[in-house]
């Protein structure tokens, strides 16, 4: 009796051992319960900023953008923003040599140079798709060119669908210091919702004190009207464009006239507008491009 005892007393000792070994375990594999934050939908942490400085608060952070695991840096893991800017570096040293070859090369070594420059804009373009908080770092960038750099940045741009993105642009269009820098809004502005820039680029195209910012907004509304994507916007794009074919300045006539030549839906009144021009505006350039519109109207009337 006092050995079946004991031994029932070592057994159940074992077996408290056993249980306060698999609990201990346990606890030990429990993954640890998430950082809660407090963070505010659509603001950005004080980790973003740091991260980005660059970037205004309020943008969408991607998940790519989040803080890396401890230790990734010493890794040598890189973030998106470090990633984009190396991209960004190619395709400025690429860019150099696509502009030299221009200058006298022979047409292979032009075209490998303009290959190989497209592939590193596709390479900017995948980034900015990938985190679209790096918009605003591209648009530092585009404050920071000059002339065909700035508006070959804005031309990237012009694929982000950062959200917001487009309203500021459309800020930018009209107020950016530099005239390079609205030429860029502008061109970055394109193929977006006809709400967010029918009316800062109409504004440019009126009132811009500049005349490359005029000529760029008078080609975003061309452009417009020749995708259908706009066509309920048509008549809003024309009103601009037929009241500056009538303009005293004969730019203002000639860069409206070119616009309206490239309208994808014509009326034959259209069409008998730009022949009237073409024979009797007393500006030889306003003839021409009045000439070279009525054959571009003629040819799509025909195609119906």
């Amino acid at each position: 009796m006092t050995r079946a005892r004991t031994t029932g007393l070592v057994l159940l000792g074992l077996c408290a051992v056993a249980l306060v070994v698999v609990l201990a375990r346990g606890d030990l594999e429990r993954p640890p319960a998430p950082r809660q934050e407090s963070h505010v939908p659509g603001a950005a942490s004080e980790a973003d900023v740091a991260r980005a400085p660059s970037v205004p608060a309020g943008r969408y952070v991607p998940e790519e953008a989040a803080p890396a695991p401890d230790g990734a840096q010493a890794s040598g893991a890189r973030g998106p923003d470090e990633r984009f800017q190396a991209h960004l570096a190619a395709w400025r040293r690429q860019r150099e040599t696509w502009l030299a070859a221009r200058q006298g090369a022979s047409g292979e070594a032009k075209d490998a140079a303009e290959d190989a420059l497209a592939a590193q804009r596709t390479a900017l373009i995948e980034a900015l798709r990938a985190a679209p908080a790096l918009a605003e770092v591209l648009w530092s960038e585009v404050e920071a060119a000059r002339g065909e750099e700035a508006l070959a940045l804005g031309r990237i741009l012009r694929f982000s669908r950062a959200p917001g993105l487009g309203a500021r642009l459309a800020r930018r269009a009209r107020h950016a210091q530099g005239a390079a820098q609205r030429e860029a809004a502008l061109v970055a502005l394109e193929g977006r919702a006809a709400d967010l820039w029918l009316e800062p680029v109409t504004a440019a195209f009126v009132e811009d004190a500049d005349a490359g910012v005029r000529k760029r907004a008078s080609e975003v509304l061309g452009h417009a009207l020749a995708d259908r994507m706009y066509l309920p916007e048509r008549e809003a794009l024309r009103a601009p464009l037929l009241e500056a074919a009538q303009a005293r300045d004969p730019q203002r006539r000639r860069l409206a006239i070119a616009a309206l030549g490239l309208d994808a839906h014509p009326e034959d009144g259209d069409l008998e507008r730009m022949r009237a021009l073409a024979a009797s505006d007393p500006d030889p350039d306003v003839r021409r491009a009045a000439l070279a519109a009525s054959r571009m109207l003629l040819t799509r009337i025909e195609m119906r």
